[in-house]
């Protein structure tokens, strides 16, 4: 009762699916949400709070006008990792597709593609800039075989420069003598199943050769590329491989691929036990 401003909701759903501030031009908000959009959507908000006094009693009331609309359609497989604004008009956003995240560039006024950057497969995070009107931003990208690189990207017009800012090295090993490669193999029902496999670049594998595998399907949660010394330790001490297989369960494709785990999670465990040796 001693506030002086009053909170005015924007969504009247809000406990019910996720909004997620993205940044605001004036009045014009942009937020990531699932609602009615599994894989997450963008939704521009244009809201003008007013007040109007009463009388002493019932104090302030307030009203808003909000006016939602999509910006950016659900991608029909791609998940959406974040969304940022950069040099006031443009728009970067990440998404989650094939297991690796990606990273485009947007107009904020149309959502036009305006680019996408090459990268490296791996786990982008920290992304971060000084403000919405900055023409430059950072992120880090790491995978299997490197535990952090960071990069430094510049905005001029429609032409994005991203160069490497600081590589992490891990003393008295070299991570350029590794490589990683992406398979797919088939489940029972033709689902094809992501699988990361991770060894020195002169090592020939094959059945006999020694793996490490690694398989996890559960609470919607992606298993994305990650550096671990101890699993580099053993491909270089072993000569071996290390596989990661992206089972049902997980959240590499949104809720569809979660949902499958309830019919099929079980014999993918069985099928990577045992495709793995073909494959090699």
């Amino acid at each position: 009762d001693n506030l002086k401003s009053k909170i005015v909701p924007i969504f009247s759903d809000a406990t019910e699916a996720a909004y997620n501030y993205v940044g605001n031009l004036g009045s014009t908000y942009l937020f990531l949400t699932n609602k009615d959009a599994p894989n997450y959507k963008l939704i521009t908000a244009n809201i003008n709070a007013t007040s109007s006094k009463l009388n002493q009693s019932e104090g302030t009331q307030w009203s808003h006008v909000s006016l939602v609309s999509t910006f950016l359609e659900e991608h029909p497989k791609n998940v959406v990792n974040f969304a940022g604004i950069v040099d006031e008009r443009k728009l970067v956003i990440s998404y989650m597709e094939d297991v690796r995240h990606t990273l485009e560039i947007r107009s904020l006024d149309t959502a036009k593609l305006i680019t996408k950057i090459h990268l490296p497969e791996g786990t982008i995070s920290g992304f971060s800039r000084q403000n919405i009107h900055e023409k430059e931003f950072f992120f880090k990208l790491d995978n299997f075989i490197s535990p952090g690189t960071i990069y430094h990207c510049t905005v001029n017009g429609e032409k994005i420069d991203c160069q490497v800012l600081k590589q992490i090295e891990i003393p008295k090993m070299n991570l350029n003598a590794f490589t990683t490669e992406q398979i797919f193999y088939p489940s029972k029902d033709g689902t094809m199943i992501p699988m990361y496999i991770t060894k020195k670049k002169d090592v020939i594998y094959n059945s006999s050769t020694p793996a490490l595998l690694y398989g996890y399907g559960g609470f919607n949660e992606p298993i994305l590329p990650s550096f671990s010394s101890k699993n580099l330790m053993f491909v270089e001490s072993f000569n071996g491989i290390y596989a990661s297989a992206n089972i049902r369960g997980g959240g590499e494709y949104g809720k569809k691929w979660y949902d499958g785990s309830k019919t099929f999670v079980q014999i993918e465990i069985i099928i990577i036990i045992s495709i793995l040796p073909k494959v090699m």
